[in-house]
Formats: structure tokens, sequence, C-alpha cells
């Protein structure tokens, strides 16, 4: 069942449980893209580095967009689901364990914006996977959470192979990384909105008919 209600009733609270996700995740994206492009202003041009460095940099660069993320949306599961914080475990981890992982074995066939669209959607599938793991205790037909996040994260890759497209077009450093943050903040709100409808039926699923 549900968490309880045990929390008070503040105004974030009120707000119906689809917006509240949306927004955390919005939230979450913003920081985690203004910090990402940061990061890309910094970072070198095209360079012969090695293939361990591309991998780190592949990490590092999703991690620090994911973990406010995962923040934000444990800051919603919280007020539903008992131990909420494993989430945020559960999703960083997916990202460290399965990228290297998936990206190592495309990276040796060839193209690497390829490999890299192939490494973020397996992560994606990945993180689904744990994240339902997470739910699984407290939410009954979490299955599905598994299913819709396969799907959507099918759109993020096809959307993000847009935008590494056109970014590897020359651009000026600046204009790159506020062009990244622009297009990543698109992307991941259609992805909350999605997910957020899916979280609001699977808790109704669960005996919180009442919720908003």
């Amino acid at each position: 069942m549900v968490r309880p209600n045990d929390m008070p009733e503040h105004k974030w609270n009120q707000k119906p449980v689809w917006s509240r996700w949306f927004i955390a995740t919005l939230l979450g994206t913003i920081i985690g893209s203004l910090l990402l492009s940061l990061v890309l202003i910094r970072l070198p041009g095209d360079t012969d580095s090695n293939w361990y460095v591309d991998l780190l940099q592949t990490v590092t660069t999703t991690t620090i967009v994911i973990l406010p993320i995962s923040i934000g949306q444990w800051f919603v599961l919280r007020r539903y689901l008992y131990r909420a914080g494993r989430w945020i475990l559960a999703s960083v981890t997916a990202t460290v364990i399965c990228l290297p992982a998936v990206q190592s074995i495309v990276r040796a066939g060839g193209d690497p914006e390829l490999a890299t669209l192939v490494a973020l959607y397996g992560v994606g599938v990945f993180t689904g996977l744990t994240q339902w793991f997470v739910l699984r205790g407290t939410i009954r037909n979490s299955i599905w959470w598994v299913l819709v996040s396969a799907l959507s994260w099918l759109l993020v890759t096809f959307l993000l192979g847009i935008m590494i497209h056109w970014l590897s077009i020359g651009l000026d450093p600046i204009l790159k990384g506020l062009a990244g943050f622009l297009h990543i903040v698109a992307i991941w709100s259609i992805y909350g909105a999605i997910m957020g409808l899916v979280l609001k039926w699977l808790l109704q699923q669960a005996g919180a008919k009442s919720i908003p």
C-alpha cells in the first residue's frame, strides 16, 4: 500500500502528484543541465583521447544531469514510499554501472555517436529496472514503470541523437553549451511529463484513489 499520509499538508503536498513530479524533474534537469553546460564549456574539443577517458567523461556528464533529477523525484516519492532514498541510489548506480559497460561494447564497433546513444538507452532501460525494485515493494503493477520507461527512453534517445548531430556542427563553445542546456531541458521535460502520468496511475492502482 501507499505510505500513510503522515506529512504536513503544506502547499507543495496539495499540488497534484503529476505537477509535483514534473516540477521536480524540470528543476532537477535545469540544475543538472546548468552544471553540465559549465563542464562542457571547459572540456577540450576533438582530441585523440583514450577510450577510458571518453568513458569517464560520459559517466561524469551523465551523472551530473541524473543526480539532481533523482533528488527532485525523491522529494516527491518520499511522501508515498518507505525508504524512498533508495530511489537516488538506484538511479545513480544504474548510470555508473551500466553506461561504461554498454558504451565499451558498442565503441568497439566504431561510430562514437552511435555508441553514446546506445549506451544512454541502455542506461535508461537499466535505470527503469533498478527503480522498479524500489517501487515494487510498495506499489503493485509497478512492472509498468519498466515498460513505459523503456519506451520513453527510446523517445529520449532519438531526441538526444538529433541534439548530438546538431551540436556536432561547428559552434562557439558558449553557444554549444547554451544549446545543449536548452535541448536537455526540453527532452527531460517530455520524459518527466510521461513518467509523471505513469506514477499517478500506479499510485492510484496501489489504493490511493484520492491522489489528484
